[in-house]
């Protein structure tokens, strides 16, 4: 197979999962939660596959195996929370292990930038209490829920919040088009996970923000999926 069409594949499986993500929040809004679950996991594998395309075309190394073995763990989030739809008594509780699978997600992108790169804390330290600042301010003033989650998601998007600062940082140091995209997911990412705890813990129901966070959020795993390319 000639080496481009790895590339090439890459994106198509890229742009593909943030296309798949139109039929599942139709599922969504028609609350057919099945539908949804196999509609958002084909999304989710769908960046997975083009992060593998990616690491064909560019050729293993670490940063490569750590990204793919990070996707996993985002897939195996996105099933978690969609069936949470499904199996309505365990509701929270699906909610609670995809939201750690998302978080040993960060954590193996958090560790590889601080170990194999040279992170700049002086201007990822203000950046993280910038973003995480900004969450806690949109938290308030949509009087977040959670109950005894509460802990939980502040801790939760605390470490979103380090992974995107630490993400910028790395772009702002070392400019190239790996930190460009890698640092737009991680800003999206973030923005996408404040929206989606707004949506859960708070009284704002409006489909219109499961739309937004979704797009976001698969455009995210999608341009850190096609940075191995880079």
């Amino acid at each position: 197979m000639p080496q481009d069409l790895f590339l090439v594949l890459a994106i198509v499986f890229g742009v593909g999962s943030v296309i798949i993500n139109c039929p599942f929040l139709k599922s969504m809004y028609d609350k057919k939660p099945v539908r949804a679950v196999i509609l958002k996991s084909l999304a989710s594998l769908s960046f997975i596959l083009a992060g593998v395309f990616a690491w064909q075309y560019k050729g293993v190394s670490l940063y490569q195996t750590i990204i793919i073995f990070a996707l996993c763990f985002g897939l195996l989030g996105d099933v978690l929370l969609g069936l949470r739809y499904v199996f309505k008594k365990q509701e929270m509780h699906l909610f609670v292990i995809g939201a750690t699978a998302f978080g040993f997600e960060h954590f193996l992108f958090i560790g590889y930038f601080l170990i194999k790169t040279n992170v700049n804390l002086f201007i990822a330290l203000p950046l993280f209490a910038a973003f995480t600042a900004a969450a806690v301010y949109v938290f308030i003033k949509k009087k977040l829920g959670g109950g005894m989650l509460k802990i939980g998601i502040y801790a939760y998007i605390i470490t979103v919040a380090f992974m995107a600062a630490i993400t910028v940082a790395n772009m702002i140091t070392g400019f190239s088009l790996k930190t460009a995209l890698f640092a737009l997911g991680g800003v999206f990412f973030l923005v996408s996970d404040i929206i989606l705890c707004v949506y859960n813990f708070s009284d704002d129901k409006r489909f219109k923000l499961s739309i937004i966070l979704h797009f976001l959020y698969f455009t995210a795993q999608s341009v850190i999926a096609l940075s191995i390319a880079c």
